[in-house]
């Protein structure tokens, strides 16, 4: 649970424990998904995932147990989903959702929307924009983030995603 320490951003993510499983038994291997607040740099809550099942039920069990409110959630691909958009937003606070190619036409269009907005310099829309660099494993990296602060135009394609 949330301490009363604004969490600013919290990471929702699904991860295997190493040597959890055991052949001998039949085991599967455990995994969790966990929330963690990135400036605090740690963890508020973790949901094991059932097996035969996958993130997408853990993570509205997970949300069930934290207070967000005001709080920025990101979760990658798994969770870009309309009841767990849903729920972010009941408990007052907002989401990035990550979207990949396998999602249909979702994916399609947020791509297709944001190269318009790009081309046109986004004076269409109201965006915020980071750029990071980090290094590890003598490999450089450079990620940029833009977010787009109204998606009504996605709403209203994909029947009323919040």
């Amino acid at each position: 649970m949330l301490t009363g320490a604004p969490a600013e951003v919290i990471a929702i993510d699904g991860k295997t424990s190493r040597r959890s499983y055991q052949k001998k038994g039949g085991l599967n291997p455990i995994h969790m998904v966990s929330g963690f607040a990135a400036r605090q740099r740690l963890v508020l809550g973790q949901v094991k995932v059932a097996q035969k099942s996958n993130e997408i039920v853990a993570i509205p069990k997970l949300l069930d147990m934290l207070a967000i409110e005001g709080a920025i959630v990101t979760i990658d691909a798994m969770g870009c989903q309309r009841e767990i958009a849903a729920k972010i937003i009941d408990k007052k606070a907002d989401y990035v959702l990550a979207s990949k190619g396998n999602q249909g036409t979702l994916h399609a269009e947020v791509e297709l929307f944001a190269n318009e907005q790009k081309t046109n310099n986004f004076k269409d829309t109201t965006i915020s924009q980071d750029k990071t660099v980090d290094g590890d494993h003598g490999h450089i990296g450079t990620r940029r983030t833009t977010v787009f602060h109204d998606i009504g135009w996605l709403q209203e394609r994909h029947n009323s995603i919040r």
